[in-house]
């Protein structure tokens, strides 16, 4: 049970990375020299990965794990869906502000799910 619940965290992690290569949940206003849209989008997407990071938490307690399958498979849907608004602002050209917007969030999700992958 517990090499089980050990293959499915890693491949969890592991199928999210493969998606992306990008990232606060935060309704302040944009910094100087990031767009509005770039923002949501890195903060959307570096919310995703709070509740991912969430959902994580909460399987590794589970009793159950194979019971969370459905809500982990929404979790992928979600992801696809979120990473196809992120690319769509992420593929135009970031300022330099932007790109460092983009690199602290990104930095922070991959400390928050390191703790994920043994």
């Amino acid at each position: 049970m517990k090499q089980t619940k050990r293959v499915v965290s890693i491949v969890a992690v592991l199928a999210i990375l493969v998606l992306s290569f990008c990232s606060c949940s935060s309704q302040d206003a944009a910094p100087p020299g990031v767009r509005p849209e770039f923002k949501e989008a890195v903060d959307s997407y570096e919310g995703f990965f709070d509740e991912y990071c969430s959902f994580m938490e909460r399987y590794t307690k589970s009793e159950n794990p194979l019971g969370m399958m459905n809500e982990y498979l929404n979790f992928l849907s979600r992801c696809q869906t979120m990473l196809q608004k992120f690319y769509a602002i992420a593929n135009t050209d970031m300022n330099e502000a932007e790109t460092l917007y983009y690199q602290r969030a990104y930095e922070r999700i991959m400390r928050k799910i390191s703790g994920y992958v043994s």
